[in-house]
């Protein structure tokens, strides 16, 4: 087939060179994607190793094809190729991509969550008590959620939301981080070595918006930007149905002719506009389900469970901002958003969202209002100043609301492959394990 790799660890050989396994990667532009697409029948095949018995050839990287050692191998395309990137890695290695260099403190984004989950692995833990079903256990032993007898239902929508709202919203403030700060060594006086800045730049882009950007099923932070503006805010020709997300596409691109050009200081500044706009779906979205949680009679505990579980996980993502401002406003809205916690307030909820909104350099025009139909919700009116949340009175009126739900089609988005060499009959093959791979949790809802 012609196709080629590169060798990731040194070669172990055995004694009597009979069999290892080689960890090899696809080179860039392979059109070889597996992981764990197999199971949604979405695997791209082409260009990926034989699969079955093949012959290998391994060269150093200044010799020619056909100058190396031929080797036989076995491989199976669907058990032996595994992600390089998962979702779950964003969650475990976001410490590690958070700081600008190895004794510098924690880039000021990420540092919140820390000062507020205690642990820095908190997307991590929140998303697996959800999937298995366990409770968190923060160190802070702030803003846990126990999971212990929950459905299925609501442990879905809580794993699926939590990886959106927790692993790769944070995932594209580090990318953006990363971007920043290699901008800042590689680009003196508007002039850049490298294209580093820009490549993370990039990344940052493609996890806010994923592959279904454009489509009524949007999954990512791209989509779940336009879907809130939409309830939020009524259609006219100076507001568009997407104008949150389009103004941080926006942002985005002129952010990176900036970084083009070497500008970081000016790129810096777009970013933090960006990721003040990144958290106004997640005001909306505690909003919406305080909201539907106070008005839903609920007679199906299934449904009750799915909005509460979606209302807190969206929390979840809005805590640490809200401790920074306020810790005593966090601790209102997770006693009223929190899981298994009684029925919120909306009034109290919304209240104090509001009165936090200067402090995250947001605005009550931005984050507008809850629309049933074609009208704001009683009570849910967008706010107009301090002056009139002190004074807006009133009771939440009734309302017809349905409760959405998430689905989260798990992507491979970075590969490898396990070929396993032998130079005799001998075979004693070993099989990576899907435990530790998060893409290949499926069937929860």
């Amino acid at each position: 087939k012609g196709i080629s790799g590169f060798i990731q660890k040194p070669v172990q050989w055995l004694d009597d060179r009979s069999n290892v396994t080689v960890d090899v990667q696809y080179s860039i532009g392979s059109a070889c994607n597996v992981g764990g697409l197999y199971t949604f029948q979405q695997a791209i095949l082409e260009g990926c190793f034989i699969d079955g018995v093949g012959t290998l050839e391994i060269i150093s990287p200044t010799d020619v094809a056909g100058s190396g050692e031929l080797f036989a191998y076995t491989y199976d395309v669907r058990r032996d190729n595994i992600n390089l990137r998962t979702l779950r890695s964003f969650s475990l290695h976001s410490a590690s991509r958070s700081k600008p260099c190895s004794g510098c403190e924690f880039h000021s984004v990420y540092q919140k969550f820390i000062q507020y989950y205690g642990d820095e692995q908190y997307a991590d833990k929140y998303i697996l008590a959800a999937s298995f079903g366990n409770a968190t256990s923060f160190s802070s032993q702030r803003g846990d959620a126990d999971f212990q007898g929950s459905l299925k239902l609501a442990k879905a929508e809580a794993f699926l939301v939590g990886i959106q709202a927790l692993s790769v919203f944070m995932q594209v403030v580090v990318e953006m981080h990363r971007s920043l700060d290699v901008c800042k060594k590689s680009c003196k006086e508007k002039y850049c070595i490298g294209d580093g800045h820009l490549n993370a730049w990039d990344k940052a882009v493609a996890f806010f918006c994923g592959s279904l950007s454009d489509e009524a099923d949007g999954l990512l932070l791209f989509a779940l930007t336009k879907r809130r503006h939409q309830e939020f805010h009524k259609q006219t020709e100076d507001i568009p149905v997407d104008g949150l997300s389009k103004q941080i596409i926006d942002q985005f691109s002129r952010a990176q002719i900036e970084l083009s050009q070497g500008d970081c200081a000016a790129a810096e500044k777009r970013a933090h506009a960006i990721f003040d706009k990144m958290r106004v779906p997640l005001v909306q979205s505690v909003i919406r389900y305080a909201y539907i949680l106070e008005q839903d009679d609920f007679s199906d505990l299934a449904d009750r469970q799915k909005a509460n579980a979606l209302g807190a996980t969206y929390a979840s993502s809005l805590l640490p901002f809200l401790h920074h401002c306020n810790e005593n406003v966090a601790e209102t809205i997770y006693q009223q958003m929190g899981y298994g916690f009684p029925t919120p307030s909306f009034e109290k909820v919304k209240r104090s969202l509001e009165s936090q909104y200067s402090c995250m350099n947001t605005s009550c025009e931005e984050v507008g209002g809850l629309l049933v139909g074609d009208d704001y919700a009683e009570n849910a009116r967008p706010c107009e100043s301090r002056s009139a949340l002190a004074t807006n009175g009133g009771n939440p009126g009734k309302a017809g609301a349905a409760v959405l739900g998430a689905a989260l089609a798990i992507a491979a988005l970075g590969l490898a492959v396990f070929v396993f060499l032998t130079k005799q009959k001998k075979s004693q093959q070993s099989r990576l394990s899907a435990q530790s791979n998060i893409a290949s949790v499926s069937d929860l809802a």
